[in-house]
């Protein structure tokens, strides 16, 4: 049921409504990640017409917002996990079923198509090691994922404790441990800069956490000022050609918030149930289609890529070979839950 004492009547937004349409952000988000890894070239596709090709371009560069989305509702959906039970060795178990077995199908069968120097140099890309130690950013998301569960309880205990003052302290220290990693160590910094540049995103989601569960209620003006707090940062992300990969990242933070705002009350007061039926069917096999969509690209455009000179041919295959395996990597991991994980003892 709907949670409408803030919707109804225009009388403000309810930070419940992230909770209450989960289900079709995680899809707006899948589509986000999917679009902005689609490098179908529009400019030969609209030859000639750049009023049509440059915005569809620049949209596909700031769809990469979609993974602070999932970074944010990741750390909401943590609090509501860790504060039904609390118990932090229940908490490590649930998200290691969730994730690993997801990433270590992948990444076992990823890396045996690459091929890789020795036994031991295998292993460690295997298990996500090379990420932190050489860069490699196949699987960084979900390295960087496993990274944030691992701290979740501690941050969840520090936010409790000490409310907005603890999450600021934390961001800003965040934030500026970052920056100055990159002035002392570039070179090292560069090789996690994607993950690094994602905290204060994830931080956000777990601040947030408390307030959508008691389903806080804000003005609904907070609405506008989201809408033109996404306006400012794309126009200015458009504008600014010379923008470094570091403020790109930073400022994909307030795009992703404002957007989940808007978006949620936008599925809050309107049911579209087409559009509401593939949004939530994408967004739960989210974790799955964001593993494998590059995976399966590179391995395709060995074979179909050179064929097609907009690339059209080569990501619509993608695509669709990619949600084939999607259902089949979540049918096997749900029977792994069932047989190994959720057996009795």
């Amino acid at each position: 049921m709907k949670d409408k004492s803030c919707l109804s009547k225009n009388k403000g937004y309810s930070l419940f409504a992230l909770s209450e349409t989960r289900a079709q952000l995680y899809g707006v988000m899948t589509l986000l990640i999917l679009f902005c890894h689609t490098f179908v070239r529009y400019d030969l596709i609209f030859r000639g017409m750049p009023i049509v090709f440059v915005p569809i371009e620049h949209f596909r560069r700031v769809a990469i917002a979609g993974v602070e989305m999932f970074l944010i509702m990741s750390g909401i959906s943590l609090y509501f996990s860790f504060s039904a039970e609390g118990k932090i060795r229940s908490f490590y178990k649930k998200r290691a079923v969730k994730i690993i077995p997801v990433v270590l199908i992948v990444s076992f069968l990823w890396y045996a198509i690459l091929g890789v120097d020795s036994v031991s140099a295998y292993f460690k890309s295997v298990f996500l090691i090379t990420f932190f130690t050489e860069g490699k950013r196949y699987f960084w998301f979900f390295a960087f994922l496993i990274v944030c569960y691992f701290f979740y309880p501690f941050i969840h205990k520090l936010f409790e404790k000490h409310g907005v003052v603890g999450f600021i302290i934390l961001v800003v220290a965040v934030t500026a441990g970052g920056l100055l990693f990159m002035k002392l160590a570039p070179d090292v910094y560069y090789k996690v800069e994607i993950a690094v540049t994602r905290c204060p995103s994830f931080l956000l989601g777990c601040w947030l956490g408390k307030y959508v569960k008691e389903k806080k209620c804000i003005s609904v003006r907070w609405l506008a000022v989201a809408a033109i707090v996404l306006c400012i940062c794309v126009g200015y992300s458009f504008i600014n050609k010379s923008i470094t990969s570091t403020e790109f990242y930073y400022m994909c933070l307030p795009v992703a918030a404002s957007s989940l705002m808007l978006l949620s009350a936008f599925f809050s007061r309107f049911t579209i149930r087409s559009l509401n039926a593939v949004l939530v069917w994408m967004g739960g096999y989210s974790l799955e289609i964001y593993i494998l969509y590059e995976k399966v690209r590179d391995v395709s455009a060995t074979a179909i890529g050179l064929a097609d000179e907009t690339l059209v041919i080569l990501y619509s295959f993608t695509f669709v070979v990619t949600v084939v395996l999607a259902i089949g990597l979540k049918a096997v991991c749900r029977e792994l839950d069932k047989n190994l994980f959720s057996k009795k003892q």
